[in-house]
């Protein structure tokens, strides 16, 4: 997919091609397992930077924000950092301990939603996968 002139990306083939030869071993010693997912980092890592590149290019973005929990990743830190840099952008990268878990963006988001329009009295509500954190808060 790093090829392709677009900003998808996708695990499950990656994934998938792991779990079959994992499962084609006869025996995963600790230090075959470490390879194994030393490998599969450095695949999601080449993947997320190459992608973040191309989309940083095609919108002429001049900032990169990071965050989430892969923002966790030290590797991930240090190369879309490079990364951001030769594409002469500024990047902003969410603290360590702010990126241990997606819940916590979701729980910040809940709290400054809550505070600009109070509680939902209501059970009537459904989820929203496309909400802008912009438009909510």
């Amino acid at each position: 997919m790093i090829k392709s002139d677009n900003s998808d990306f996708s695990f499950s083939g990656l994934k998938t091609s792991v779990l079959y030869t994992v499962k084609k071993m006869p025996e995963l010693t600790d230090d075959l397992k470490a390879e194994i997912a030393a490998a599969f980092e450095d695949a999601a890592v080449e993947t997320l930077v190459e992608k973040t590149r191309h989309a940083i290019s095609k919108m002429s973005a001049k900032t990169l924000i990071v965050g989430g929990g892969v923002a966790a990743n030290k590797l991930l830190r240090q190369k879309l950092t490079e990364a951001a840099k030769q594409e002469n952008a500024d990047i902003f990268i969410s603290e360590i301990s702010h990126s241990t878990d997606n819940a916590l963006m979701i729980a910040l988001a809940g709290a400054g939603r809550y505070q600009k329009f109070g509680a939902n009295d209501s059970n009537d509500f459904k989820a929203e996968g496309g909400y802008r954190i912009d438009k909510i808060l």
